[in-house]
């Protein structure tokens, strides 16, 4: 049945084509409008029914999987493949774009932080107490992991937030400097964000996932948040392909001032069916600068994003 429907959606896809000569590769006219197969209607892109590995033999384009073919040339097919079809852990990057991959390592000298409440360490006091100004709790501190570091020569004076990925191991930490005159507030570990989901294992795809930009915003938000350590999103970022593959319903909580930068992806999200609410808020600039309770309070109020009213709030704008 899984090669019929592999079968099914590449004549779906890419229209004629014809099998080799013992059934191992589709072959199809190349979806580069450049190549000579695109052009003259030729059947050269291959590709193989039990991995769709993809290669074009005129002009040489090649891929270890049919994401980067689907992203680029046919994105209205992309969700389908998603959800029926991809694994997860060949599907971010185009095949020239994959990085040295790099093991995350917390900081050299780190202390975890819960388990120094009391001491009388100034330094340390200084940390709770930042955080603490922040709206953060004691039990925050435990279950999100919280460091400090004192003498790192990268991270020293800086609180620090682990990530974990779905498994329970390190994917990425950021840190926060605890002096608010600092020139440099936040340093992030040298990984590529969009590889990441934060804290994975605490989030739950099959209910509604709330998009903040940083780590506060997304404490503040409570359950189920998940900051994107920016206000962007894209088609090859970790965020994206889990939001699609289990078709989760997402609450978007930028910053005030990143209300284009909100559209923007709740416009992409919608683009592959995904439910989109966009939460406003006058009070406060961002989720951080909330009281926990006051964001339950207003949660209710987001509204459903669509494409009319996207289109009727930029005339609006004008």
């Amino acid at each position: 049945m899984l090669q019929n429907d592999r079968e099914k959606f590449l004549k779906q896809v890419f229209g004629a084509g014809s099998f080799d000569s013992r059934h191992i590769n589709f072959i199809a006219r190349c979806p580069n409008p450049k190549c000579g197969s695109h052009l003259k209607g030729k059947l050269k892109f291959a590709i193989k029914l039990d991995s769709f590995f993809t290669n074009c033999w005129l002009c040489g384009e090649k891929h270890k999987s049919l994401y980067p073919v689907l992203k680029k040339y046919f994105p209205q097919h992309l969700k389908e493949y998603i959800e029926k079809f991809s694994d997860r852990k060949d599907y971010i990057f185009d095949d020239d774009e994959k990085p040295e991959e790099k093991k995350v390592e917390l900081p050299q000298k780190y202390i975890f932080l819960p388990e120094h409440i009391n001491s009388k360490d100034p330094d340390i006091r200084r940390a709770i107490l930042y955080l603490k100004n922040r709206g953060l709790t004691i039990k925050d501190f435990w279950r999100y992991n919280i460091l400090y570091c004192d003498n790192d020569p990268i991270f020293s004076k800086m609180v620090i937030f682990p990530s974990f990925d779905a498994e329970g191991n390190l994917n990425y930490f950021v840190g926060r400097k605890i002096d608010k005159n600092s020139y440099i507030k936040y340093k992030k570990c040298d990984y590529p964000t969009n590889k990441i989901i934060f804290n994975e294992y605490m989030i739950d795809f099959s209910k509604e996932i709330i998009i903040t930009e940083g780590v506060f915003d997304a404490i503040k938000a409570g359950e189920n948040a998940i900051p994107l350590l920016g206000s962007s999103i894209s088609v090859n970022s970790l965020l994206f392909y889990q939001i699609v593959k289990s078709n989760s319903p997402v609450l978007m909580a930028l910053d005030k001032d990143a209300q284009e930068k909100t559209q923007k992806i709740a416009k992409l999200l919608d683009y592959y069916n995904i439910k989109v609410k966009i939460l406003e808020f006058e009070d406060y600039n961002d989720l951080g600068e909330m009281p926990k309770n006051h964001f339950a309070k207003i949660r209710h109020s987001a509204r459903k994003f669509s494409q009319e009213e996207n289109l009727l709030r930029k005339i609006q704008s004008l």
